[in-house]
């Protein structure tokens, strides 16, 4: 999850049985929207969401049932559902996404689905302000195994299985996740720019070959009065200058 020791990162809060619900710790908010900075909306680049409470869209059947369990209806449509349904009982750490990163709203809308013969958008509305995707689950594995003195508890053997425990998080986390996130975007921003220049650098011989071979091929050898040049016809003289 991280180089540091975890035991440094995060507060080892375990709680037993289901959690359904809890608010990240404000101090640790806060300190994350300071240190994260702001989008260009206003809202924070990072935040730390629980994640049984982080909802998005998916489009479907479903069936609807009453207090009794009977069903009342079956619905084709979009509904939100868990985000993050393999860490309901975890804390999410997001960063903020730009809306250009989905795509332009008619792409957006273009991703619809037929479902028993109707058409239902499979994403919702599109994200006119952005959105914010996942970086790290806040959770520890820690290793269960039978034939624990055959090795120490950082080599898993085969009959070892990983059991995810509830962390809370703490600023150091925070910190560290997000200079890591940085990073990990600056180093990508720098592989597309060098693939950019590389690619105008393509697009100008390919451009100065074209030409190059316009002139070459229309000019006669020894005396002509005109070559032309992309096109456009000028005195050898006014070229040659």
């Amino acid at each position: 999850m991280s180089a540091l020791p975890l035991s440094e990162l995060v507060e080892p809060t375990i709680r037993p049985g289901r959690v359904h619900h809890q608010d990240p710790p404000a101090r640790v908010q806060r300190f994350l929207a300071n240190y994260g900075g702001k989008n260009r909306y206003g809202g924070p680049m990072y935040r730390l969401v629980w994640g049984g409470s982080r909802l998005s869209w998916k489009a479907g059947e479903w069936n609807d049932h009453d207090e009794h369990g009977e069903l009342i209806r079956t619905v084709i449509e979009c509904r939100q559902t868990p985000k993050y349904f393999w860490a309901r009982e975890r804390f999410v750490l997001e960063s903020w996404r730009p809306p250009e990163t989905f795509g332009t709203p008619a792409e957006w809308y273009a991703r619809a689905e037929w479902i028993g013969g109707q058409k239902v958008d499979l994403l919702g509305d599109y994200p006119r302000e952005g959105d914010y995707g996942p970086i790290d689950v806040v959770e520890d594995i820690v290793l269960r195994c039978t034939r624990l003195n055959i090795h120490g508890p950082n080599k898993p053997c085969d009959s070892c299985t990983g059991e995810s425990v509830y962390l809370e998080p703490t600023r150091l986390y925070v910190k560290h996740m997000v200079d890591l996130h940085r990073k990990q975007q600056a180093m990508k921003a720098k592989d597309v720019y060098t693939k950019d220049i590389a690619e105008i650098g393509r697009k100008r011989t390919e451009t100065w070959n074209y030409h190059y071979d316009q002139v070459h091929d229309n000019a006669p050898s020894w005396v002509t009065p005109y070559v032309s040049y992309a096109g456009l016809d000028a005195k050898k003289g006014i070229l040659a200058s």
